[in-house]
């Protein structure tokens, strides 16, 4: 048998390694990010609002990247070119959208979405009705590209919704199964949520 006996000072030292390469790895498995990203021209989104409100909601790391002077048209098969490795998600708004058309066009195997703002923009003086179709969207976009699945629930932002109306009622986050199953998606990817509390 051999016994290993450590000074207090090796023992310290050990423990401190062992804690930089937790962090370290950890860090690593924080890398992963969602981007932000407007296209074409047309009134500008608060990216850096909805950005605040996608941290507190997903806790994860949310980039706003340069906006990018490009039609609308063809925007996916772009987007998926300027996806970054470590992005988790690229969510693009993007006007010229078809009046009545898809609110959301979603790539999941590629983590591209694109956000058609001309079909959710509400008439003047809604501005808090849009920022909310927005929020919903994002998330939702997320949601799919994660492949969580629509939920039962009316008042969870991964409900049915095919219209305007139905996208006003329904809730702006994950219910509490659906936030069991987004962190499941997260740790089958090895992606670790911030810790916030």
């Amino acid at each position: 048998m051999i016994k290993r006996t450590f000074s207090p000072a090796a023992a310290l030292s050990v423990c401190l390694a062992a804690f930089l390469l937790t962090a370290s790895a950890a860090e690593e498995a924080s890398e992963a990010y969602v981007a932000l990203v407007q296209t074409g021209g047309g009134q500008a989104v608060n990216l850096e609002k909805l950005r605040t409100y996608l941290v507190n909601e997903l806790q994860l790391k949310i980039v706003v990247l340069d906006s990018l002077d490009r039609e609308s048209v063809g925007t996916l098969d772009y987007l998926k070119t300027i996806k970054g490795e470590s992005a988790l998600a690229l969510l693009a708004f993007t006007t010229g959208g078809e009046e009545g058309g898809a609110f959301l066009t979603l790539d999941p195997d590629s983590g591209v979405a694109v956000i058609h703002l001309d079909t959710v923009r509400p008439d003047e003086g809604q501005g808090t009705r849009y920022e909310r179709r927005l929020e919903k969207l994002a998330m939702r976009a997320v949601g799919g590209i994660l492949g969580i699945p629509a939920s039962p629930n009316s008042r969870c932002v991964m409900a049915e919704c095919s219209s305007l109306e139905t996208l006003d009622s329904i809730g702006r986050n994950f219910s509490p199964p659906t936030q069991i199953l987004y962190r499941r998606a997260l740790n089958e990817r090895g992606i670790s949520l911030k810790d916030f509390y």
